[in-house]
């Protein structure tokens, strides 16, 4: 997966194997809509199936933006916050990462 690391707009994403043909279609709705990668990860994903494989690479995206916004702005910036640093995203990432450490990723 890949998303524009300004505002985690989703721009694409690949996927090999057997089952590539039913997953990627969750990618085509996501282009078609737009989303960034924070849109994506706020998408519920049944588990066990092979469609939350793509919450994997959106979880780390957001994580990275998150961290690169937060490097490139001034401490004032993050005291106020803004789309990358609210209380919101935050706890947004926090869940995600709850949520994977309890989830089984064998598939």
């Amino acid at each position: 997966m890949m998303a524009d690391p300004n505002d985690g707009r989703i721009l694409g994403a690949a996927i090999l194997g057997p089952n590539g043909s039913d997953l990627i279609h969750e990618i085509i709705v996501a282009l078609y809509y737009r989303s960034t990668v924070f849109d994506f990860v706020k998408i519920p994903h049944l588990h066990p199936t092979l469609a939350e494989i793509w919450t994997y690479p959106a979880e780390e995206l957001v994580e990275k933006i998150i961290a690169g916004a937060a490097r490139s702005q001034s401490p004032d910036d993050l005291r106020y916050g803004d789309r990358f640093n609210s209380s919101r995203t935050r706890g947004d990432v926090a869940r995600i990462s709850r949520n994977c450490a309890l989830s089984s990723r064998s598939f």
